[in-house]
């Protein structure tokens, strides 16, 4: 118990104290439950020890009781658990942020942002997490797909019969193809990095700045140009 003493009131009764927790608690309470992001805690053995009812919908499930006393790693992949790092993750003892794939109800994967705030005790040291995680899995697959449609697109790059060669807009070479490559008589590592006008005679640079400058204003029509290969051949 404690008396407060303050210059605008006499006194406080401890009903008064006793009801403004509660309704600051009802407050605190509210906006947890109406959250969009998952919210939980867990001891310092990864295991759940508080979670709110948006944290319970994202996993599938239906009362945010029936997660208390679980290990995280019941909601992670047989293959995600094999990494002994993953909960040092969780248990870094400072604020953290990372994405995690987690198994939802019906076996599902749920990728969330995941955001650590650790739980120290009075010796300041770990004694576990509260954690907020955000639904990031629309993200993810669109990223997924795009590597995906990135790595066909290679494929098909690298097996064209045609020579492709890449530059930035000062003509660094940025992507030569093998076809490319060997037909200036060069590896690909060799020309990456290199100015497209180290490859060209000296009296051919203006006729070639000039004749590549339209495809700086989006121009697509062929040029016929001639190029100085490894060993001073021309192609």
């Amino acid at each position: 118990q404690a008396i407060l003493a303050l210059p605008e009131f006499k006194s406080i009764s401890r009903e008064q104290v006793e009801k403004a927790f509660r309704v600051s608690e009802a407050g605190y309470r509210h906006i947890l439950d109406t959250a969009s992001e998952g919210i939980c805690a867990m001891n310092a053995e990864g295991q759940l020890t508080y979670t709110r009812r948006r944290a319970a919908e994202m996993l599938g499930y239906d009362a945010p009781d029936t997660l208390l006393g679980r290990s995280t790693l019941d909601f992670m992949f047989e293959e995600d658990r094999q990494d002994p790092s993953v909960l040092e993750v969780w248990k870094g003892g400072v604020q953290n942020q990372f994405d995690v794939r987690l198994r939802c109800l019906d076996g599902t994967e749920l990728w969330v942002l995941a955001s650590t705030s650790p739980i120290l005790d009075q010796a300041g040291d770990f004694d576990g997490a509260l954690v907020m995680f955000t639904d990031v899995t629309s993200r993810r697959k669109a990223e997924k797909a795009l590597r995906e449609s990135e790595a066909r697109y290679r494929r098909i790059v690298e097996t064209a019969n045609e020579g492709i060669w890449m530059t930035d807009a000062g003509w660094r070479t940025e992507y030569v193809n093998r076809v490319m490559a060997a037909m200036m008589g060069y590896r690909i590592e060799e020309m990456v990095g290199r100015s497209l006008l180290d490859f060209v005679f000296d009296d051919d640079r203006e006729h070639v700045s000039t004749g590549i400058g339209p495809q700086r204003q989006g121009a697509r029509e062929p040029v016929e140009l001639r190029f100085r290969r490894k060993g001073g051949a021309e192609i």
